[in-house]
């Protein structure tokens, strides 16, 4: 009688909404160890552990994962197996560990390997964290190569339909895969994973730089030993912290660690402040020896890659009559000079974002004798284009391009020999490709 009398108008339920695991009660178990330790509030830690694809699973992937068959053994009164099969699958529990490997990649992606044979034999999944996008696309390649089928990869370069798409096949699939993703999608709800591992253990890249800020590293490892996952700290050289840890025991090796590193190509270093670099109004740019070794790739149609740290024409202007160095009007931070394609130059502070144009005086003492310091990707470009007219330049940075697949369709969308001059944050690279 109170519904019915109620202010409020009653509907039927309609549809009864199906319940759906977003993650492993040992993720949320995880979430709370790391709010915790950092003194975080668990909403926020869960909100990093569970990506927005997963909210947008569909009813076909709430089915329960198809669990392995045992094949029971039988045996006579001697004990002896009578009409073994001729293939059969042993199910055991593994207790958690903490496992290293520190080899060369090389040696590292073996290892991997024979790893996935193992849980794959065992029916089991492998899970492959790497900290960046391109580190992921490599150790996939790599671990998936003649089973493709059975791999899957995630991360944030993807399309969100493409996201969501792997999310679900990965969730679904009723049988052993590799999955592999960077650290924001690793949170996989699949209950058959029993071996996780951290690629490049040693990278910077675990350490969140967006809120909340937490070591990626310390929650997969914890995640790994509440579903009592073998974790795999692998990398060239492991961390101080990871070799401490296993020289009191804590961890153990796969094999026999590697401390000889690989033998570093051979550096040449040149002094541009040498007189023979000097030139009558300043001193020159890119040396004879980079001009020399430039022309040997050209000549043996070899790839060349050339790092520079500064965006845009020179990363400084000064006032030559008062020494004032040209400031954003925002901000009070250095601007930087620009050149577009077609139009006038241009002053960029790329702190702020302001722009303006270049076609102005000194606004401390009104002179107009304004000098550029320094060297930029664009003067580095421009003195290659005049250098090899014959070569089409193409500039590369984050100004024109928003998205790694942009990026490497620059790279590699042209068929002729180019000069690229690349700039992916602060690094810059020049180099021949096919």
């Amino acid at each position: 009688m109170g519904v019915k009398n109620a202010s409020f108008e009653a509907r039927k339920i309609e549809e009864q909404v199906k319940e759906i695991k977003l993650i492993r009660s040992e993720s949320v178990e995880a979430a709370r160890f790391i709010s915790e330790f950092y003194c975080l509030p668990i909403g926020s830690v869960l909100s990093a552990f569970i990506p927005t694809c997963a909210f947008n699973t569909k009813e076909n992937s709430t089915q329960e994962q198809k669990k392995p068959d045992i094949i029971k053994i039988d045996t006579n009164e001697s004990g002896v197996k009578s009409n073994p099969p001729t293939a059969f699958i042993v199910s055991r529990a593994l207790s958690s560990e903490t496992l290293t490997v520190q080899s060369a990649t090389e040696d590292r992606a073996k290892t991997y390997k024979s790893i996935i044979r193992e849980e794959f034999a065992r029916r089991k999944s492998v899970l492959v964290i790497a900290p960046r996008i391109i580190d992921a696309e490599n150790i996939f390649e790599q671990l998936t190569k003649g089973i493709e089928n059975s791999g899957v990869m995630i991360h944030s370069g993807m399309s969100k339909k493409k996201i969501e798409e792997e999310w679900q096949r990965a969730r679904g699939a009723n049988h052993p895969i590799i999955y592999v993703s960077t650290p924001g999608f690793s949170m996989i709800p699949r209950d058959d994973i029993s071996v996780i591992i951290i690629e490049q253990e040693a990278s910077r890249m675990y350490f969140a730089g967006w809120s909340p800020k937490i070591d990626w590293r310390m929650a997969i490892e914890k995640y790994g030993s509440l579903i009592g996952a073998r974790v795999v700290l692998g990398d060239t050289l492991l961390r101080i912290e990871t070799l401490a840890r296993r020289d009191k025991g804590l961890i153990s090796d796969i094999s026999q660690a590697v401390f000889r590193v690989e033998k570093a190509p051979q550096t040449i270093v040149v002094n541009m402040n040498d007189k023979e670099h000097k030139i009558k109004d300043g001193f020159k740019l890119i040396s004879e020896e980079l001009w020399s070794m430039i022309d040997y790739a050209k000549k043996k149609n070899e790839r060349m890659v050339i790092f520079c740290s500064r965006r845009g024409l020179s990363p400084q202007t000064l006032c030559g009559d008062c020494g004032k160095t040209v400031m954003c009007t925002r901000c009070s931070s250095p601007v930087v000079l620009h050149q577009p394609k077609s139009g006038d130059r241009f002053f960029l502070c790329h702190h702020c974002g302001e722009k303006r144009s270049a076609l102005e005086a000194c606004k401390n003492c009104g002179g107009w004798k304004l000098t550029t310091l320094g060297i930029g990707i664009d003067t580095i470009g421009t003195m290659v284009e005049k250098k090899y007219p014959d070569s089409k330049t193409i500039t590369i940075k984050p100004l024109a391009y928003g998205s790694i697949a942009i990026f490497l369709t620059g790279i590699y969308g042209y068929e002729h020999k180019v000069t690229k001059v690349i700039e992916n944050k602060r690094v810059i690279i020049a180099g021949w490709c096919s």
